[in-house]
């Protein structure tokens, strides 16, 4: 992990406010500094009633009094392609303390990325899903499950120039889900014009034009793959022998004079 990464992390996880005197509630004068708490946070003391207190800090991590070193190493073990468990083995954290941690990075995370990517103006945008599931796969799944297990696809969308992912999505490859990941997609972006190109999910066609309306110069990249379904190429990833581009210009029309992100 490099330094800059590692720094976002300490500052993600460190959040405390220092303060340089305390009052006592019960005398109403000015306390003494008295040493340090056990977490490195100031202390003081009244030199009257010889009540103690700690300053005040608000914790990033909530209710979690994990070291910081050590939730920092499960973060970078995560992002490093690291299991759950394999995690738990190295830092010796309870799973679920780390399945915690990972969902609190992740919601401090968004909130970055929603303050600090706003009106981008890129030229060329491509999108499309990566596959996953939840749980079981797709055809595993059975009445009386939860209605998020089997497969789940991440919206994806990326700056083909600067490789920044302004917005993804999470869910089943639905039209609701389409349309959320296109609505992100634009609340991240200025009013200039650009390139869009995705793959040949059908829902891009009418969730560009109804959403965009006019803004993008949208066009589907299709694969052509070559794979037979019998034998041995079974468990072969299929081979791609062509393309096929499905232009849509403006509220399709024929392509415009933006060349097509490939």
């Amino acid at each position: 992990m490099t330094s800059k990464r590692l720094l976002y992390y300490l500052l993600m996880i460190v959040n405390t406010k220092a303060v340089h005197t305390m009052t006592c509630g019960a005398c109403n004068v000015a306390c003494q500094r008295f040493r340090k708490h056990r977490n490195g946070l100031l202390r003081f003391r009244c030199p009257i009633c010889k009540k103690t207190y700690t300053e005040a800090h608000e914790r990033t991590l909530g209710a979690m009094y994990i070291p910081q070193d050590r939730a920092v190493l499960a973060l970078q073990l995560l992002l490093e392609g690291n299991s759950i468990r394999s995690t738990e083995r190295i830092t010796q954290l309870d799973r679920n303390t780390i399945m915690r941690l990972l969902i609190l990075a992740g919601e401090h995370c968004q909130t970055l990325m929603n303050s600090r990517i706003k009106n981008i103006q890129p030229r060329y945008i491509q999108a499309d899903e990566i596959w996953g599931f939840v749980g079981k796969k797709q055809k595993q799944v059975r009445v009386g499950d939860p209605s998020e297990f089997g497969d789940t696809w991440i919206f994806v969308a990326m700056d083909e120039e600067t490789k920044l992912i302004p917005c993804f999505e999470v869910g089943k490859r639905t039209r609701e889900t389409t349309y959320r990941f296109l609505s992100a997609l634009k609340n991240r972006l200025s009013d200039r014009r650009f390139q869009l190109t995705t793959d040949g999910f059908h829902f891009y066609e009418r969730g560009v034009e109804n959403i965009f309306a006019g803004q993008a110069d949208f066009a589907q990249l299709v694969a052509a793959e070559n794979a037979p379904n019998d034998g041995f190429w079974r468990f072969v990833a299929p081979l791609i022998c062509g393309s096929q581009i499905r232009g849509h210009g403006e509220m399709g029309g024929p392509p415009g004079n933006s060349p097509i992100a490939d």
